[in-house]
């Protein structure tokens, strides 16, 4: 079988998706949202791709190559992939973003609150980044280059992942996501001078092309872990209340929202599974199962399996340290994080019932 059915295939997933995402917002949070967010990401992810990625310099790790060819429109073969480089951007954003809601909604505390929001997302963005880097790497349907090999391939990931990717994904989303939060989803929506907030993807562009994203990235993630705890700018989507009961219906959109809580998981899920379809009986390397850990404990944190998201943890701690594996220890950072932000919220509180 043609090896370029794979990445075919997965393509006509991703567009079929993307579809079935354009039309989950519009029926949970309203049009307004569904236009301006997928403008918005798509405008700065085209903006990244064509034009930032490009002025990258040497010193830091590049995207080589695509080895692969999709089996339609071989001659549209760079644009193509370009655009579906694009969709693919936007759908990480719009289901880490959702993945981040339902996971904060088991720590009360933070409910309706931007900043955890925005933390949750990054984390599920690295979810999807080493999923699908560490099977497309070892598929051979991409392949990374390197100036200086001490930066190529952390000894704490398979399937030769660059670190490097892993923290692309979470600054890229953490990032464009907290413009258009900041800009479109608070109470700065009605001001003119909301529009400053644009900076904040270009910043990071910037420092891109300089070659010193590490720092600034070293910068948000401070910036970005203390707001997460200390403050509390609630989302507030004009008439829409995201967190209130999603309302019913009898047409398709009221269908669809009844089942909206299993409808982002599922398709989480389903991007999870291809990729394993690949590791297991495509490229035969299992090993890479370790790389879907880290989105598998999300996705229990989100379906709300807070219990067997801690076991799974405990027993992969457990095999960790009995088989001596670094990679096994990495993949549990979703459940540490969780860990540490429900316990922040649990010391609040207890401090302050005792006051």
């Amino acid at each position: 079988m043609d090896i370029n059915i794979y990445p075919t295939i997965l393509a006509i997933g991703e567009m079929s998706i993307f579809a079935l995402l354009i039309f989950h917002c519009w029926s949970l949070r309203g049009k307004r949202i569904t236009f301006t967010f997928f403008i918005f990401s798509f405008i700065c992810m085209a903006w990244k791709v064509i034009g930032v990625t490009p002025k990258r310099p040497p010193n830091i790790p590049q995207m080589a190559s695509h080895h692969y060819q999709l089996l339609f429109f071989p001659q549209q073969a760079s644009l193509l992939g370009e655009f579906i480089a694009i969709v693919g951007w936007i759908i990480v954003f719009y289901l880490s973003w959702r993945l981040a809601e339902k996971i904060i909604e088991n720590i009360p505390y933070y409910k309706n609150r931007i900043f955890p929001v925005l933390f949750f997302s990054g984390l599920a963005a690295i979810g999807f980044s080493y999923a699908i880097e560490a099977t497309a790497i070892a598929a051979k349907w991409w392949a990374w280059k390197y100036e200086y090999k001490e930066i190529a391939a952390s000894s704490f990931l398979v399937g030769t992942v660059p670190f490097y990717a892993l923290t692309a994904w979470f600054d890229t989303t953490v990032h464009l996501l907290a413009a258009y939060f900041l800009i479109e989803c608070t109470r700065f929506r009605k001001y003119w001078w909301k529009f400053i907030f644009l900076f904040i993807p270009q910043c990071s562009y910037r420092f891109e092309i300089m070659g010193l994203r590490v720092y600034e990235e070293l910068v948000m993630i401070t910036f970005l872990s203390f707001f997460s705890f200390f403050n509390k700018l609630p989302f507030m989507y004009g008439n829409i209340d995201l967190v209130s009961p999603v309302r019913r219906g009898k047409n398709i959109a009221g269908y669809l929202l009844k089942r909206e809580p299993h409808m982002i998981l599922i398709l989480t899920a389903s991007i999870l599974a291809y990729v394993l379809f690949i590791d297991m009986f495509v490229i035969q390397q299992p090993v890479l199962i370790i790389s879907k850990l880290p989105l598998g404990i999300m996705l229990l944190l989100a379906g709300k399996r807070i219990k067997t998201a801690y076991f799974l943890a405990l027993g992969i701690l457990f095999l960790a340290f009995f088989i001596k594996s670094r990679p096994l220890l990495i993949t549990l950072f979703p459940a540490a994080i969780f860990l540490v932000f429900e316990g922040k919220a649990r010391f609040t509180q207890s401090r302050g019932t005792r006051q």
